[in-house]
């Protein structure tokens, strides 16, 4: 199964399915919060990353932002979404530039830091740890309303206090996860 749920391990017992998952999942599930580098460079072009630092690109050329320049060195290549400085004086020459690396050099920051830049120019807004906890707390006050569940629990002689289990019932909200035992 390669589902958002083979992210994680599970097993059915009559109606209930036990989910042991990592957290991101249920931010997942609500808001776009995880994205690998690899899907944030599908969604970001170069040209929307040199629009947002005020680039002017002509024929797919433009003055390198990295170091002094009167006439354009920079090429732009829009089909592998890199640019490449041509000039000697720029510190850059002769290396393939992608959108992450373009921010993180424009940016002056860490490679983490460019990251989330990116993410924040295609809208994608992290959401802190604490709400992860508030989430799952959430998921915890719902366990003993389930008969089912706390039977399921009891047969495998697994405490739900001891363990901190939670449980997502179809009312919570998290569709992908509904009727899950859920383990942190």
């Amino acid at each position: 199964n390669k589902s958002k749920k083979a992210q994680g391990c599970t097993r059915t017992c009559g109606s209930t399915t036990i989910f042991y998952a990592p957290p991101e999942i249920f931010l997942e599930t609500q808001i776009r919060t995880k994205m690998d580098i690899s899907a944030i460079k599908q969604q970001l072009s170069i040209g929307q990353v040199l629009e947002h630092y005020n680039i002017k690109v002509k024929n797919n050329q433009c003055c390198c932002p990295f170091h002094d320049d009167k006439n354009p060195s920079m090429q732009v290549y829009p089909k592998t979404n890199t640019v490449h400085c041509f000039s000697g004086n720029c510190e850059h020459t002769g290396k393939a530039i992608d959108q992450i690396d373009f921010i993180l050099h424009m940016e002056k920051c860490t490679k983490h830091e460019a990251i989330k830049k990116a993410k924040a120019l295609l809208g994608v807004t992290e959401q802190p740890k604490s709400k992860l906890s508030a989430i799952f707390q959430t998921l915890r006050q719902a366990l003993p309303k389930s008969k089912k569940a706390v039977d399921y629990l009891e047969s495998r002689n697994l405490n739900d206090i001891k363990l901190e289990i939670g449980y997502n019932h179809y009312r919570t909200g998290y569709k992908q996860l509904q009727n899950c035992i859920v383990f942190p």
